[in-house]
């Protein structure tokens, strides 16, 4: 179920739309799509709640 929730959020924009907040934020500094990586991460992670969902559209996204 939670890979099944990450592909519905890669599918309907949430994770395209967190990765350009966190690009927003931290992808001027160096190393920034790492930080974007991380940050994204985290974002997603308080909205999901699972690592694995996390991944799964994140992952996919980037």
């Amino acid at each position: 179920m939670f890979i099944f929730t990450g592909e519905l959020m890669l599918r309907g924009g949430i994770s395209e739309r967190l990765i350009g907040l966190a690009g927003s934020l931290v992808g001027h500094i160096r190393g920034g799509l790492g930080q974007v990586n991380v940050l994204s991460n985290l974002f997603f992670g308080g909205v999901s709640g699972s690592a694995i969902a996390d991944v799964s559209a994140v992952g996919g996204a980037m």
